[in-house]
C-alpha cells in the first residue's frame, strides 16, 4: 500500500492535535522551499518551541487537571520521584523557569547565508553530503551559540 499522504496547510497561525502536528513535522514531500530535511527539521523546532510555549502557559500551569493529565500522557516517557502531592509545588518552579530559552541552530544549506553548501557527489564518492562553507565561521556560530560573549561594558 502506498504510504503517501497529501497535506496542505494554510499560512499562518494553526491549531494542531498530536496526529497532525506529526503529519506536519515528518512530511519529506513540501513545496514553497518545505520539501527538504532541512525545512523539516525547522518545522520541528517550531512544533517544539510551541509545545513548551503551551506547557509553560499560565492556563496550564494553574491548573492542577491539566497538569494531572499531562503527567499520566508522558508517565511512560518521563522517569520522577514528584508525587501527586507536590505537584502544585512543581507547577510554580516550573512557572518561574518558562522564560527559560531553548538555544537553536539551524544548520542547512538552503539559502544564501546558510553555513552550509552541498557538497560535490563527486568528491565523496557519488554520496549527498553537505559540508561547511567555512570551518571557522561555523566553529565560531556555534562558539556563540552555547557561550555567548560577555554584553560589551559601558
Amino acid at each position: 500500500a502506498c504510504r503517501f499522504e497529501h497535506i496542505h496547510f494554510n499560512k499562518g497561525m494553526a491549531t494542531m492535535d498530536g496526529v497532525t502536528s506529526l503529519k506536519y513535522v515528518r512530511s519529506r514531500k513540501g513545496t514553497n522551499g518545505e520539501g527538504s530535511d532541512f525545512a523539516r527539521s525547522r518545522r520541528q523546532e517550531r512544533v517544539i518551541t510551541a509545545f513548551k510555549a503551551k506547557v509553560f502557559s499560565t492556563d496550564t500551569l494553574l491548573n492542577p487537571k491539566k497538569i494531572i493529565d499531562l503527567t499520566g500522557t508522558f508517565r511512560d516517557s518521563i522517569d520522577t520521584d514528584i508525587g501527586a502531592s507536590e505537584v502544585t509545588q512543581f507547577a510554580r518552579l516550573a512557572n518561574d523557569a518558562k522564560d527559560g530559552q531553548i538555544k537553536t541552530l539551524s544548520l542547512d544549506a538552503d539559502k544564501a547565508d546558510s553555513l552550509l553548501v552541498v557538497g560535490d557527489p563527486a568528491n565523496f564518492g557519488g554520496a549527498y553530503v553537505v559540508v561547511p562553507k567555512d570551518k571557522n565561521k561555523l566553529k565560531e556560530t556555534i562558539e556563540n551559540l552555547l557561550y555567548p560573549p560577555p554584553p560589551p561594558k559601558n
